[in-house]
């Protein structure tokens, strides 16, 4: 569900279309990407060129880049559409942690995402790095590269005690593995961290473990509240549980 002031401006004008294509060749990750590959270029030729009005801009999230990347920019240039790439990671980069740098379908991404990636109109990223980057490696005129830290908006902001109360209950009803961490909290001021994440080899969530050792000499103690599945999900349980 989107939140209410991006409803109230846009109106009736949002379509949300789900494009998840299934894990066929869980065994073999290079086969698998290539399945996903084709089913995805098919479902989005698909949407774009059938299901979807035709737009003045069009904003796409980078990664993913393949097949992402080369049917938008291809699209863009089709239906006079200025597309604009949100980078939040290279696509090339992601894909080395599973098939290792010197793979060749890691430097088939790199010169993708290169080549499309110079075509777009304008460049949002997240990092002064990644904005480097781009200058750098596509040949991108600062000028078309926007810097936008990625933190929470003002709508996130610390609840009043009697809000608190209210969320914790619901939480409590919601998530029962939560109502014991929850009663811990208000008997004796258990602190509770909540984060999310992927799993993934790129989300180092060892930063969070080395954070408890530095601050082992805080009598207190904590609940680690963690989102998401992935394919470290179970390595990192064993380490927290240690």
């Amino acid at each position: 569900e989107l939140p209410q002031d991006v409803t109230d401006s846009i109106g009736a004008g949002i379509t949300v279309q789900r494009m998840q294509p299934p894990g066929i060749f869980n065994k073999d990750p290079t086969l698998d990407k290539v399945f996903k590959g084709f089913h995805l270029t098919l479902l989005m030729i698909w949407h774009l060129y059938v299901m979807m009005p035709l737009s003045s801009h069009m904003l796409v999230q980078i990664p993913p880049s393949v097949p992402t990347l080369p049917i938008c920019i291809i699209y863009a240039y089709m239906s006079n559409t200025k597309i604009i790439l949100d980078w939040h990671n290279l696509g090339a980069s992601l894909l080395a942690l599973t098939l290792g740098k010197r793979h060749n379908m890691v430097w088939v991404m790199t010169m993708i995402e290169r080549f499309f990636g110079m075509w777009a109109h304008k460049h949002l990223v997240v990092s002064k790095r990644m904005g480097d980057y781009l200058q750098a490696r596509l040949n991108i005129s600062p000028k078309n590269i926007q810097l936008v830290y990625d933190r929470p908006s003002g709508r996130f902001r610390p609840l009043g005690e009697t809000k608190r109360k209210e969320c914790e209950e619901l939480l409590a009803q919601k998530y029962p593995e939560l109502d014991q961490a929850i009663k811990k909290r208000s008997e004796n001021g258990t602190a509770i961290l909540v984060s999310s994440t992927s799993w993934t080899p790129d989300e180092d969530f060892d930063i969070v473990l080395q954070a408890f050792q530095a601050y082992d000499w805080i009598p207190k103690e904590w609940s680690i509240v963690v989102t998401g599945k992935g394919p470290l999900k179970d390595f990192y349980i064993e380490k927290f549980e240690e």
